[in-house]
Parts: C-alpha cells; sequence; structure tokens
C-alpha cells in the first residue's frame, strides 16, 4: 500500500514538472508567430468575416432555386352560418342535399415560385458575393501579415531591451566597484573627494536609466504577450540569441516595387471591391428589364358552409412577368452613384499602388541603413571595450584622471546599447518590407 502511494506521489509530482517545463518553455520567434495566429483577437475577427461572406455565396445561389412556401390557418365561428332566404312556394321547404353547417375551417396551401429570367440580377449578386469573399479573404491574409511583423518587431524590441538592462547592470555592477574603491582612496588621502562624487553622480543616472530601461522591456513584453492572445503579465521565456546578419541578400529594388503592385493582399482586396461594384451596377441595369417567373399552387379549405365532407381543392399554374416601366428615373441616378463610387476606389487603388512602391522603396533603403549600421555599431562596441580596458589599467597605474575612466565606461555602455538597438532595428525594417512583399 505504502509503495503505490509513494508511486502515485512521484506521478504527481512528474506530471507538475512536465506541465511547468511546458508552460516556461523557452520560446522562439517562430514560436511566437505560431501562438499568435492561433490566438490573435484581430485575426480571430478577419476569420470570421471570411466565414460570414462565404455564407453570403451560399444565400446568393439560393436565387436559382425554387422558393416553395405554404401556409396553414384554422377558423372557429362563433355563430352558425344564416341560410338565406329564398322565395319558394308555401307548399315547398328548402333542402339542400350535403349542406353541413361546420363551425370548425380549415384551409391550407401551398406555392412553388421559380424565376426564369431575372435580367442578370440573380448571377451578377452571386458573382459579387464571391468577389466579397476574395475581398475578405486578401483582408485576413493582410491581417495575418501584420500580425507577423508585429510579432516580429516586438519580438526583438523585448530581446534588445533585455539585452540593454544586461549591459546596464554589468555597467552599475564596475561603477559600484569603481565608487568602493574611491571611497578607500578618499579614506587614505590616495583620492579626491570630487573624484569620488563624480563616480556617484554617474551611478545615479546609471540606476535611474537602468529603471527606465526595465519600464520600456516591460512595456514590450506586454506587447508581445498582447499579441499572442497571452495575458500581458505573463512572464515570456524568450530565445536571447539575436543572430547578425550574415549578408545583405535581397531582391532588386525593381523586382520588388512589381511584387508589391501584383502580390499585396491590401491591393488584391481594392480590386476585388472593384469587381463588386461592378456586379452591383449589373444588378441596378437589371431593374430595367423583365423579370419572369413560374408558378404553382395548391389550396384547400374544409368547413364552414361548405358542401360535403371533404376538402373543396384548387389547383393553379402562371407565368407572370414583371417590368418596371417608369420609375422617375430612380435606376438612372443609382447607375451614377454606383459609377462614382467605382471611379473613387479606381482612384483609391491608383494612389495605393503608388504608396506601395514608395513604401518599398524606403523600407529597402532603411535597410540597407540598418544593415550598414550594424557593422558601424560592433565596430564602436569593440573599440569601446578596448577603450575601456586601456583606460582602466592606466587608471589603477595613476596616469588618467577619474573622469577619464567614467567617460570610458559611459562610452562602453552606450556602445553596447547601440550595437542591440542596431541589431532589433534591422530585422524591424526587414519585418517591414516583408509585410509589403513576399521575400524568397
Amino acid at each position: 500500500m505504502r509503495k503505490a502511494m509513494v508511486i502515485a506521489i512521484l506521478s504527481l509530482l512528474c506530471i507538475a514538472s512536465v506541465s511547468t517545463s511546458g508552460e516556461n518553455r523557452v520560446m522562439t520567434l517562430e514560436k511566437c508567430i505560431e501562438q499568435a495566429l492561433q490566438s490573435n483577437f484581430n485575426l480571430k475577427a478577419a476569420r470570421e468575416k471570411v466565414t460570414e461572406t462565404e455564407a453570403g455565396v451560399r444565400e446568393a445561389l439560393a436565387g436559382y432555386m425554387p422558393q416553395v412556401s405554404t401556409s396553414a390557418s384554422y377558423t372557429r365561428l362563433i355563430n352558425e352560418p344564416d341560410v338565406p332566404d329564398l322565395p319558394l312556394p308555401a307548399d315547398q321547404q328548402f333542402s339542400l342535399p350535403g349542406f353541413d353547417v361546420e363551425r370548425n375551417i380549415y384551409n391550407a396551401s401551398v406555392t412553388v415560385n421559380q424565376p426564369l429570367f431575372t435580367g442578370g440580377r440573380t448571377r451578377a449578386g452571386h458573382q459579387m458575393a464571391k468577389e466579397a469573399t476574395n475581398a475578405a479573404d486578401n483582408e485576413r491574409i493582410a491581417t495575418e501579415k501584420e500580425l507577423i511583423k508585429d510579432v516580429t518587431q516586438a519580438y526583438y524590441t523585448v530581446l534588445s531591451s533585455r539585452r540593454s538592462l544586461e549591459a546596464i547592470d554589468s555597467s552599475i555592477t564596475l561603477l559600484e566597484q569603481l565608487v568602493t574603491d574611491l571611497k578607500n582612496g578618499v579614506e587614505v588621502g590616495m583620492r579626491g573627494e570630487h573624484e569620488l562624487l563624480q563616480a556617484q553622480v554617474q551611478l545615479s543616472n546609471q540606476q535611474l536609466t537602468r529603471r527606465q530601461a526595465q519600464s520600456g522591456a516591460d512595456a514590450a513584453t506586454g506587447f508581445l504577450a498582447n499579441l499572442m492572445g497571452l495575458p500581458i503579465d505573463k512572464e515570456l521565456l524568450l530565445d536571447d540569441d539575436i543572430p547578425s546578419p550574415s549578408g545583405f541578400e535581397m531582391p532588386e529594388l525593381e523586382d520588388l516595387k512589381r511584387s508589391v503592385r501584383r502580390d499585396n493582399p491590401g491591393i488584391k482586396a481594392l480590386e476585388n471591391q472593384l469587381s463588386v461594384i461592378e456586379n452591383q451596377k449589373r444588378i441596378i441595369r437589371s431593374q430595367n428589364l423583365p423579370n419572369i417567373f413560374a408558378s404553382g399552387s395548391y389550396s384547400g379549405d374544409k368547413g364552414g358552409s361548405s358542401l360535403g365532407d371533404g376538402w373543396d381543392d384548387n389547383w393553379t399554374v402562371s407565368l407572370a412577368l414583371q417590368w418596371n416601366i417608369f420609375d422617375g428615373g430612380a435606376v438612372r441616378q443609382q447607375q451614377r452613384q454606383a459609377q462614382s463610387q467605382y471611379t473613387q476606389l479606381c482612384h483609391r487603388l491608383d494612389y495605393l499602388r503608388s504608396m506601395m512602391e514608395y513604401q518599398v522603396r524606403t523600407e529597402y533603403m532603411a535597410l540597407q541603413d540598418a544593415y550598414e549600421a550594424i557593422a558601424i555599431s560592433q565596430k564602436g562596441l569593440e573599440q569601446s571595450r578596448r577603450s575601456y580596458e586601456v583606460t582602466y589599467d592606466k587608471f589603477h597605474q595613476g596616469v588618467v584622471p577619474n573622469s577619464e575612466l567614467l567617460n570610458a565606461q559611459n562610452s562602453r555602455l552606450q556602445s553596447e546599447i547601440a550595437y542591440y538597438t542596431a541589431l532589433s532595428d534591422f530585422y524591424s525594417k526587414l519585418a517591414d518590407l516583408e509585410y509589403l512583399v513576399t521575400l524568397d
């Protein structure tokens, strides 16, 4: 019994350990994007919009099908129906075989309507619904690409902020040690008090910088968690590796410009909207054409003063034509409105294509600058570290003053922050470009 309890307890501890390790697993950029694509609320809404428009397509298909309707009623007469007075000879009585006074009256009918010709309205409505679905799907793709861009930028912002915090913490540790050494030097008369005060001021400034950097890192982490559909105070364990790009291998700028005009989902969504308005114009024109319907119906009733005990049946078949001869010019004005909407959308589409080309060129050049900034900041970081090491040695040898060491230490800190910022900025600019075009 005791052995079974021990095994059960160990099993529970293992399960808890696996669960905890699963919750606190290190997340790479790919895992963050995967989580966001599954849980982001804006993307879920965009997907539901596609579902809504797909239902609209199926609704439009119903316009080709016959419409069947039925009705039934029951009536209870309060008073018996009166038999009409007829002028008959005195020696004869009124009698009508099968006449039954019934207070319960039943009625039922079934009608079938089949459109035969609607001037193209049904087909245009179906095409319009399909284009609306295509537009919603392209908007979903645009939302998905924007989400990937935002997650990527937030991810590298968090990493850069955390790396900067590590650099600040390291710098503060060195300053604290320096302050301790200067205090000892002041006590024995080897250092001036002004040197100690300078170091203490710089330590206070870096402690304030550290507080501000921590707030920025927390805000960036909360934003990333929100994009992933997680609580904003969720602790995220991220892979802290920020790889330096091996080279600037990008397609030609002109190829990217052509790609954005052809493949950008935002442009495609507007093109779908143009097709929607074209079909709307066809629907409006169909109002000037006749509509032809075939109709068949059955109706029956029983009760009241009807003759006999059975149903009184009535069958009808008809062919109906409906044609609006004069509408006061309403259709013409509707056509003008639709044409104006079409022209407005064409102008917006031309503007969007032009702006997309401009943004591609701007982001491409910004990405080139960001790539070059990495090499510059990396070289500056190496130089500042070496400069600090040399200055630190000379300071302890009494060759350089305290202020020069503080400047070297601050320069090293700023170079480290600049390097991590340059890496984050490069991947952020790359995400901006990938949002506009698909990079192979």
